[in-house]
């Protein structure tokens, strides 16, 4: 995974110029994640090890949405942008707050950048079920997790603790 890493910021940082907007790093990281270095997002095989597995994903370069957000979030983190985890019943993204802005990258389309309403549409069409994803959340002790009037909520651990909720909290949180 390190050299792997290190190559994939090298191939951003080439791309990356002196003034670029932390929005315009983000398209960098995108571009070279999705168009040079050409990974993929699972979408129908999810369930499948092999696409949580980060060297399996590096070198099939295939991954579900979390293992690609965990690689997009080092990359991000390494070229100074600030993002955090947003989890969905089967969905997981990226969000960057900046001047009151929050924009979302999504890796299931190979990292567009989309507004607050461009996700929410898009949870709308995948049929997230809100009402269950919160009364879940709600009864995990010590899980703090922020729900808005239009239906989003951002909190680490939100997708794995629905799939696996009794053995995964602690694990899950120890690597975050």
């Amino acid at each position: 995974y390190t050299v792997f890493f290190k190559t994939l910021i090298l191939k951003c940082e080439k791309r990356i110029k002196d003034n670029y907007t932390n929005k315009q790093k983000l398209i960098s990281i995108s571009y070279v994640l999705f168009r040079d270095l050409k990974f993929r997002n699972v979408q129908f095989e999810i369930k499948n090890t092999m696409y949580l597995n980060l060297d399996s994903v590096i070198s099939n370069k295939k991954g579900d949405t979390f293992s690609l957000c965990l690689i997009y979030y080092d990359v991000a983190k390494a070229i100074n942008v600030k993002l955090e985890f947003c989890m969905f019943d089967d969905y997981c993204m990226l969000r960057m707050l900046e001047n009151n802005d929050e924009l979302y990258i999504d890796l299931s389309g190979n990292g567009n950048l989309l507004s607050k309403d461009e996700v929410k549409l898009l949870l709308q069409i995948n049929y997230i079920n809100f009402d269950k994803l919160i009364t879940l959340l709600d009864n995990i002790p010590g899980l703090n997790i922020s729900v808005f009037e239009d239906n989003y909520c951002c909190g680490a651990g939100a997708q794995n603790l629905i799939h696996n909720k009794e053995n995964s909290l602690n694990k899950f949180f120890d690597i975050m």
